[in-house]
């Protein structure tokens, strides 16, 4: 109509989302209402990319609780494409509405919540929170607010690749587990994040009732107990500052292992790209060379300690050349 033609195409899409909320009874009325008044190439809001970005993160939603998994999947891909013509259309330097983007994660959020695997679901609902405002309780209620800490902080723990604790730890969302009947979850972050395997034991032991509860957590016990081992090792090569060897023992005691094991879990470590050195099977030891980069948190101060440790390791250096080249000009 004229009167919509007069409209922001984002206001108007979000218009009729609200609309097919509130109004319609069932996802299949949801759907041909949105169809219709939304997407049909005659509307206004089809013409915009931005608008159908909206909408077609809608309609996903929609056909996923419309037991529709594929037809999600293929709005979502439809809505990528949008956006990225989108942003080029707009040019360098030009952001979009952050509530364009927002929906669309937080739609394929919602299909890898359902579909998998967890480490998809992580990334995409890490990217919704990054453009919503977490603490306005319009924009994300409390209740809301805690499921999605508790859904992305599983996800963290059982996802494959998900290595780095220190971004899911310092996320304001997450932070909200602690102080609820979720915090050992919270407490369960830290430890992976620390690589603390006495913590992680701790938390498992004096939590085991609730968290035997959670399919998702027993059914992948072997591989959450494999993931914070190798953390352990990771922040063990992390701390190793001047001496960049590591010997079998030393692993062992930290990553709770028997010896004959540390060479399993360092190819493991290796293979995942969290550290980079030299296996020596006979001497039983590794040099390290790198370490992959973290998000810092906690270990803000741990890294300035090695720091100040590395300049005065520096400084006794350079007072020792100066000595023996001031006996080289004596002499």
């Amino acid at each position: 109509s004229d009167f919509q033609d007069k409209l922001n195409p984002i206001t108007l899409a979000q218009t009729l989302i609200a609309t097919a909320r509130l109004s319609t009874p069932s996802a299949p009325a949801a759907l041909a209402f949105l169809n219709a008044a939304g997407l049909d190439p005659a509307r206004p809001t089809a013409k915009s990319l931005p608008a159908k970005v909206l909408l077609l993160a809608e309609r996903s939603r929609l056909e996923l609780r419309n037991d529709d998994p594929a037809a999600a999947k293929a709005s979502i891909e439809a809505a990528e494409a949008d956006l990225a013509a989108a942003e080029a259309a707009a040019g360098a330097g030009v952001s979009l509405r952050a509530a364009v983007p927002a929906a669309l994660h937080m739609a394929a959020a919602e299909y890898y919540k359902v579909v998998g695997p967890a480490k998809e679901f992580y990334r995409e609902a890490l990217a919704f929170l990054g453009f919503v405002d977490v603490g306005d309780e319009a924009t994300l209620g409390g209740e809301e607010r805690l499921q999605w800490a508790f859904d992305l902080s599983v996800a963290a723990v059982v996802g494959e690749d998900i290595y780095n604790f220190g971004e899911l730890r310092a996320n304001p969302v997450c932070k909200g587990l602690e102080g609820t009947e979720h915090a050992w979850l919270f407490k369960l972050i830290m430890a992976f994040d620390d690589g603390d395997l006495e913590a992680f034991d701790a938390i498992c032991a004096e939590n085991a009732v609730v968290m035997n509860s959670q399919p998702v957590l027993t059914a992948h016990a072997d591989f959450i107990r494999q993931k914070v081992t190798i953390l352990a090792l990771a922040d063990l090569a992390f701390k190793t500052v001047k001496d960049r060897t590591l010997t079998y023992q030393e692993i062992a005691a930290r990553c709770r292992l028997p010896t004959q094991e540390i060479e399993y879990l360092l190819m493991r470590a290796m293979s995942l790209g969290l550290i980079e050195g030299m296996i020596d099977n006979v001497e039983e030891t590794v040099t390290i060379k790198r370490v992959k980069p973290r998000v810092i948190g906690s270990g803000l101060q741990e890294m300035a300690d090695r720091l100040t440790n590395w300049c005065s390791s520096v400084e006794d250096t350079l007072a020792f050349l100066e000595v023996e080249t001031s006996t080289l000009v004596t002499n």
